[in-house]
């Protein structure tokens, strides 16, 4: 086959490439527009959790008991300018003192001020460590259940206030007028049968394919939206978990150094 014989047949398939109608140039451009918008959620939310991994791993730092203070400013990091305090108790309580007697537990006062346990350390205790204090099941039980209320309802008050970022601001913007720009078009569409001719059939064809990429891209915010969830509940159990075992390790040392140095007197 010659050259021009290929050329030829190659026409109307251009032909037909130049012959979209705008309906048809229309939708792929919101297609184009839609795939966008999602290319791009998916993106900051790939960005925000390696952020937050990134900022929750374990450092090596040393932490002793007297000074418990030091492993929460190396958790407590910036967080979409605006940090999670995760271990916040009652703004009521200016003391531990104050916590127990609000509970009816001033007898276990003494314990608490022997073992050096303040208020900032306070959110951070256990049931073990409850159990190593001798403390008998009612109160302890009394005091992990303050201790949950207390910073549940703290973290609350910190993520309603909690400001929204730029970065979503602008995402939430680009849904909203993409989906604006939809419902316009839909607009005046519906016919009465006997009017309704092979454009008109187009046309809603056309719109369901919008309400498709519309609710697509609905998903997408919900998805967002759970994952960070989920990102600031694993930063929160991260910084926890962290902080819990540093000041065990400074626990232990100090007491290594008392058997220590009971056993040189002894000798």
């Amino acid at each position: 086959m010659s050259f021009n014989g290929l050329r030829s047949r190659s026409r109307p398939l251009e032909n037909r490439q130049l012959s979209t109608s705008p309906h048809e140039a229309k939708l792929i451009q919101m297609k184009e527009r839609a795939e966008s918008i999602v290319s791009r959620i998916s993106n900051t939310n790939l960005f925000l959790a390696n952020s937050v991994l990134s900022k929750n791993k374990p450092t090596s730092s040393k932490c002793t008991r007297n000074r418990p203070s030091s492993s929460k400013e190396n958790i407590s990091d910036n967080y979409f300018e605006n940090p999670i305090k995760t271990h916040e108790i009652n703004e009521g309580y200016k003391s531990v003192d104050n916590f127990l007697k609000n509970l009816g537990l001033e007898e276990y006062i003494s314990v608490f001020n022997d073992n050096e346990i303040t208020i900032e350390n306070l959110p951070l205790l256990s049931k073990e460590d409850l159990i190593d204090l001798n403390i008998p099941i009612g109160p302890r039980n009394r005091i992990l259940n303050a201790l949950k209320n207390d910073t549940d309802c703290t973290q609350a008050k910190i993520n309603s206030g909690r400001p929204p970022t730029p970065q979503r601001l602008q995402l939430k913007d680009e849904v909203d007028i993409f989906i604006s720009q939809i419902t316009k078009q839909n607009e005046g569409k519906n016919r009465p049968p006997s009017r309704m001719s092979y454009e008109s059939t187009i046309d809603s064809t056309q719109s369901m394919n919008y309400e498709s990429l519309a609710s697509l891209v609905r998903e997408m915010g919900e998805k967002q939206n759970m994952m960070l969830r989920a990102i600031e509940e694993s930063q929160r159990s991260i910084a926890i978990l962290a902080q819990r075992g540093q000041i065990r390790f400074g626990e232990r040392k100090d007491h290594s150094r008392r058997s220590s140095g009971s056993s040189s007197n002894f000798c």
